[in-house]
């Protein structure tokens, strides 16, 4: 399946599993949106796409804090039309006991709250 031209935002761009995630959606031919809370891994992902031919855009949200999702869902909104994919990629497992920007659990907030706010608001 060719993703020429699509938009792809992947959580968690700019690391591991997320970074693959994202090379691979640029060698597709997507615009690829590298999400992490993380400013110099989303970049080095995005710079990483591009030297490869691609197109893609590092943008910084941390998914635990409600204002950065709400910060990224502007920002989508106003560099593309919408998205056409989403990859929820970003999560944590058994960290130690800690509280996001908003008071949440930390691995609950990250892994479902964040991700539902950002899938709800961007596909309602």
């Amino acid at each position: 399946m060719g993703f020429t031209g699509k938009v792809v935002a992947v959580t968690g761009g700019g690391l591991g599993i997320g970074r693959a995630t994202a090379l691979a959606f640029g060698a597709a031919g997507a615009r690829v949106a590298v999400v992490d809370a993380g400013r110099e891994q989303a970049e080095e992902t995005a710079q990483l796409i591009e030297q490869a031919g691609g197109q893609a855009v590092a943008l910084v949200a941390d998914v635990s804090s409600e204002g950065d999702v709400r910060k990224f869902m502007a920002a989508v909104a106003g560099r593309w039309s919408g998205l056409d994919v989403l990859v929820n990629n970003a999560g944590v497992m058994a960290p130690p006991l800690g509280r996001t920007a908003d008071g949440f659990e930390l691995q609950f907030g990250i892994n479902h709250l964040g991700h539902f706010l950002l899938t709800s608001r961007l596909f309602p």
